[in-house]
């Protein structure tokens, strides 16, 4: 029934968004690969909201649900309330006839969880431009699709969608997105640390606090056609952010902004929550919250980050199952384990997968001593508030699903600052597990 009830919702607020679309003609900037959608998306927003009137997906509404709900301006969803749903429809119609001030532009983050779901965003929606992330060797939501190879195939239909005139933003790091043939009359910008990129990335790296040795964020350098300009994040030990700003630099040289005006919107770009965020955790320790989401190809980029990170004491991984990975799953925690075993000190553990992770990295020579399993991320979390020191280094990362970001709470030096720093805050969440 509640599976009946959300198709019927979603193909209304489907109907609505085409009739909003059609009414006002904003211009689209869509957004997809495996990796990274969301960030490019708060950046590309970032840079062009300088300069044009401009909305975006509202956190990571990429679905056949969030998509409509930000072409109609929603920001929340009606979580299973049929009074809220109700409001939101009418709302819609509301907005076909009126909708004073409606943005030139529109940034779309677009996702795939099941086959033919961007077939059938494609079949109503056009975009002027398409940004491809990354694809990850595996990626999420794989135990849906027959192969990894379809799931690629899939994504890439938005790619073909782009209007006549439009233009694609590729990262020419991807070794699939080589292989692809964008479609005729469409313009292509790429970037990445490959040098024959149009938007080239350098010299990522962690900068460190000079008083105290602390990490405090990343820098790298962005160049193109003859220019270069150093950016910082603060914040986080997110060195794969290089990739999502860079993206948004060459969305917006397409579109006219210049590289130094595009560096210099991003400055003040607003880190996402759980994704690699530089935390105050308890006893003077460092909390890398990376509890958003998980994934193989993410996990692997917050160890490389954890491995170049220089402490003044331990470096513990607190890792929670990977999920949607199909028949990769097993073999994924096992990598997860053996990846681990060779960066961190400590490895400690929460749900059933990550068994494997656990035995994996035993069998890599880490001992017992080392290594730690729990059954919930609030027990993990009790642990970790006893065991930290002065120093110490903890990476947190989990699928969605098992709510790491409980156990970061836990740990954090001002709690009571939770509803800000952490991901999945909101009294929705509350509800759930």
């Amino acid at each position: 029934m509640k599976s009946l009830a959300k198709k019927l919702i979603a193909s209304l607020l489907t109907v609505e968004a085409r009739l909003v679309l059609f009414r006002y003609r904003p211009k689209i900037v869509a957004i997809t690969g495996s990796v990274g959608k969301t960030a490019t998306k708060d950046a590309v927003y970032t840079v062009l909201k300088e300069i044009m009137s401009v909305r975006k997906s509202a956190k990571s509404f990429n679905s056949e649900l969030g998509i409509p709900l930000t072409i109609l301006g929603v920001e929340e969803s009606g979580w299973g309330s049929a009074s809220r749903w109700f409001s939101i429809l009418c709302g819609g119609l509301i907005k076909i006839l009126y909708a004073p001030g409606y943005p030139e532009w529109l940034v779309l983050e677009a996702g795939v969880d099941r086959p033919y779901d961007m077939a059938r965003l494609t079949r109503w929606l056009s975009p002027d431009c398409v940004v491809i992330t990354r694809f990850a060797d595996v990626p999420v939501h794989l135990e849906f699709f027959p192969s990894r190879t379809a799931l690629i195939e899939e994504k890439l239909l938005l790619a073909q969608s782009v209007r006549t005139g439009g233009f694609l933003v590729l990262n020419a790091d991807d070794t699939d997105l080589a292989q692809f043939v964008p479609p005729t009359g469409v313009r292509v910008r790429t970037y990445g640390k490959h040098p024959e990129a149009s938007l080239c990335i350098s010299d990522a790296r962690i900068v460190y606090d000079k008083e105290n040795a602390v990490p405090k964020g990343v820098s790298f350098v962005l160049a193109s056609r003859g220019e270069s300009h150093t950016l910082m994040l603060r914040g986080t030990l997110g060195l794969h952010f290089a990739y999502a700003l860079a993206a948004a630099c060459a969305v917006g040289q397409e579109l006219g902004v210049s590289l130094s005006h595009a560096v210099s919107a991003l400055a003040d770009f607003p880190l996402p929550r759980g994704r690699m965020r530089l935390l105050e955790g308890v006893q003077g320790s460092i909390v890398i919250d990376d509890t958003y989401n998980a994934s193989p190809v993410a996990l692997h980029a917050a160890l490389l980050a954890l491995r170049e990170l220089s402490v003044r004491g331990r470096k513990i991984v607190l890792l929670g199952d990977m999920r949607e990975l199909g028949a990769e799953e097993k073999r994924a925690h096992e990598q997860a384990g053996e990846d681990v075993a060779e960066v961190a000190d400590y490895l400690f553990t929460v749900g059933t997968s990550s068994l494997g992770t656990h035995e994996a990295a035993r069998r890599k020579e880490m001992s017992s001593e080392r290594l730690r399993h729990f059954d919930s991320s609030e027990k993990a979390g009790l642990f970790l508030k006893e065991f930290l020191r002065d120093g110490d280094a903890v990476l947190v990362k989990g699928s969605q699903g098992m709510r790491m970001e409980k156990a970061v709470a836990i740990i954090l030096a001002h709690p009571e600052k939770k509803n800000e720093l952490l991901v999945r805050q909101e009294k929705e969440w509350e509800k759930k597990i």
